[in-house]
C-alpha cells in the first residue's frame, strides 16, 4: 500500500513540475500579457465561472480515484494481462532464489 501511495506522491509531484515548466514557459514567452496568455488557455472558451467549476468538479472526482483504487484495485490487476505476466515473473524468480538457497546449502554440507 505504500508504494501505491509514494507512487501517486510522485506523480502528482511530477505533473505539478510539468505544469510549473509549461507555465514558466508561457510567462517568459509573453512577457507583460502573460498572466492573461496563463490563464487565459482555459478560460476563454467557456468564461471564468464555468471554467473554475469545470475544473473544481474534475479535482473532486480525481480525488476519488486513490481511493477507488485502494478498492478495486486487487480486481482491476487481476484482469490485467500485464499485471498477470509480472505475477508469473515474480513467481519464476522466487522459485529461482529458493532453488539456488537449495544448491547453496547442499554445497555446504
Amino acid at each position: 500500500m505504500y508504494a501505491s501511495l509514494g507512487a501517486l506522491v510522485a506523480f502528482g509531484i511530477s505533473g505539478h513540475i510539468v505544469f510549473l515548466a509549461v507555465s514558466d514557459y508561457t510567462v517568459e514567452s509573453y512577457g507583460p500579457l502573460a498572466s492573461s496568455a496563463v490563464t487565459g488557455q482555459s478560460f476563454a472558451r467557456v468564461g471564468f465561472q464555468w471554467a473554475s467549476t469545470i475544473l473544481a468538479i474534475l479535482a473532486t472526482v480525481m480525488g476519488l480515484f486513490p481511493f477507488l483504487f485502494y478498492i478495486y484495485g486487487p480486481n482491476i490487476r487481476q484482469r490485467s494481462h500485464y499485471a498477470q505476466e509480472l505475477a508469473r515473473l515474480e513467481q519464476e524468480e522466487r522459485l529461482r532464489i529458493k532453488s539456488l538457497e537449495l544448491e547453496l546449502k547442499n554445497s555446504h554440507d
